[in-house]
């Protein structure tokens, strides 16, 4: 008995549609025959056909004459028809050897094939398609990573705000939708704008950030309140040790008290006042009584309350 099978078979992705299958693909497989690999040229024949094994219309079957097999290994290049609605049949390949037809037959799709003819066809390979062990290890649409460049890289997008199209960026959209902002409302959605911005986590009902519930959108048509992509500004809370002046309630305050010219403090018409630099006084009626419970101003300080920081840029894997 001849059995085959598919080298590739690990990389199919059963019912992954052909819209952009390229104009040739190779076929990879093995041939053994009771169970011992096969070691000489054969006559073979592929066609396609649906899931029912029916031959899928405008296709005809390819036959290729002394295929060599070596170790029961062999390749073949088969052309594809582009003007054959591949979309529509969820393809097979079956073989026949010298006439008998193996089965089980084999699937076959975009991604794969583009690949195995050294050309990956745009649109092909998307992150949903990858198998779940190398997405793992990949990094997803929406992480969000500090670049010390100005221009983002391939596959990278600044964090600036922009407003960029839905479809193109279809599978960031996926993920953040319109948290940041809806765009124009249609056919397009906004990137998070870090720009001179602290990130913080979302505080998810925490405690954490007590002004929460009154956060807002970060562009128009944004997340608000305690959402993804919302923003607050800045605030200075009240510190666990209140501060003071150093002179508060009732007290008194010194001052250079003013005297007649003559020196003394009695007084004649005629005689100016001056500003004595010895002669002081304090506040209150009578002098030295305190002025009542008042307070001071604190002045001073700057624009805004911050850590030690360095600048970078934020970027966002789309």
């Amino acid at each position: 008995m001849k059995k085959i099978t598919v080298l590739l078979l690990w990389l199919f992705v059963g019912g992954a549609p052909l819209w952009a299958m390229p104009s040739q693909i190779t076929f990879q497989g093995t041939l053994k025959q009771d169970s011992v690999p096969v070691n000489i040229a054969k006559n073979m024949q592929f066609s396609f056909v649906d899931a029912s094994g029916t031959s899928i219309p405008g296709t005809v079957p390819i036959a290729i004459a002394n295929v060599q097999v070596t170790d029961g290994l062999f390749a073949v290049p088969l052309p594809l028809d582009p003007t054959i609605p591949w979309d529509q049949y969820q393809p097979f390949i079956q073989v026949s050897v010298e006439g008998q037809t193996l089965i089980p037959n084999q699937p076959i799709n975009a991604n794969v094939y583009s690949m195995v003819a050294n050309t990956v066809v745009d649109g092909a390979i998307t992150y949903a398609k990858l198998a779940t062990s190398v997405q793992a290890v990949t990094v997803p649409p929406g992480a969000v990573m500090a670049y010390d460049g100005s221009v983002a890289p391939a596959g990278w997008l600044l964090s600036d705000g922009s407003a960029v199209n839905r479809t193109t960026y279809a599978g960031l959209f996926a993920v953040i939708g319109i948290n940041h902002g809806s765009g124009d409302g249609t056919s397009t959605f906004n990137l998070p704008d870090y720009r001179g911005r602290f990130l913080r986590g979302q505080d998810q009902a925490t405690g954490r950030d007590p002004d929460a519930g009154t956060r807002t959108a970060m562009n128009a048509g944004g997340n608000i309140g305690d959402a993804i992509g919302s923003v607050e500004g800045g605030a200075t809370a009240m510190p666990n040790n209140n501060f003071a002046t150093d002179k508060s309630g009732a007290h008194t305050h010194q001052y250079l008290r003013p005297v007649h010219g003559n020196g003394d403090q009695t007084g004649s018409n005629g005689t100016n006042w001056i500003i004595s630099s010895d002669q002081y006084g304090t506040t209150g009626q009578p002098e030295g009584t305190a002025d009542g419970v008042h307070a001071h101003k604190v002045i001073g300080g700057d624009y805004e309350t911050r850590p030690v920081n360095a600048s970078v840029n934020f970027i966002i894997k789309y």
